[in-house]
């Protein structure tokens, strides 16, 4: 009796939705959060299997997971979307030591997980999109750290210093432009984080190796707790 108010109390008081089935897959015995997760009255929950509480679609495809967990011995897990929710349902076998094993299972609420991996696809589409419109543009745009490695540069700008793009990425300013000594780049960062952005005239390096009047423009971005000088630069 002890046994069965402790179990009962502890179905009744965790915060996670569980289950206990059968071996016809028909419920026997609920927790507090899996009932309210359904919002159905406990009594109209129990003695059912998940096709009478579901019936279509995503009922025979709980069932189908549930049978599969007592055919292989092993657990198995699916997500699934439940009104405006997506749960990972887990369900597997409870041997008996007579008659066929009984189905237990558990109803984890994963919808912050599935929001937040949905809005870092969105924002890695953004930004491929972001990346794929800069690499196409005239002006040439170079993205440095602060020891002044390249980290990343478009085309127009591999095109500039003379290098492949690939080859640009992760080498040293003065390597990959000879004529910025390492006074000259501490002097241009120190100015464009002292004005917030800065937009100056100089001299720049044309494809063909000559020299063109140019507008260069650069800014201090913060990113993932690090800063980085970008910068881009048009004949003019």
């Amino acid at each position: 009796a002890r046994s069965q108010d402790l179990l009962q109390s502890f179905f009744a008081q965790a915060p996670l939705g569980m289950f206990v089935k059968d071996e016809r897959q028909r419920a026997l015995v609920l927790s507090g959060a899996f009932v309210r997760m359904l919002g159905a009255p406990l009594d109209a929950l129990l003695g059912r299997t998940v096709t009478e509480t579901f019936p279509g679609a995503l009922g025979d495809e709980l069932l189908d997971m549930e049978r599969a967990a007592v055919r292989s011995g092993l657990p198995v897990h699916r997500e699934v979307r439940f009104g405006d929710r997506s749960y990972l349902d887990v369900a597997f076998p409870i041997p008996r030591a007579a008659g066929a094993p009984f189905v237990g299972g558990l109803a984890l609420d994963v919808t912050d997980r599935v929001r937040a991996e949905l809005a870092l696809r969105e924002s890695e589409e953004r930004l491929r999109l972001v990346e794929a419109a800069l690499d196409r543009a005239s002006d040439a745009v170079t993205v440095l750290d602060a020891e002044a490695r390249i980290v990343w540069a478009n085309a127009a700008a591999a095109r500039m210093i003379g290098a492949p793009k690939d080859l640009l990425l992760g080498r040293s300013l003065f390597e990959a432009v000879p004529e910025i000594s390492p006074e000259e780049w501490r002097r241009r960062w120190e100015e464009t984080a002292a004005r917030g952005g800065l937009v100056r005239e100089e001299p720049i390096r044309t494809p063909d190796g000559r020299t063109a009047p140019g507008e260069v423009a650069s800014a201090i971005v913060e990113f993932g707790g690090h800063r980085y000088f970008v910068s881009s630069a048009r004949d003019v």
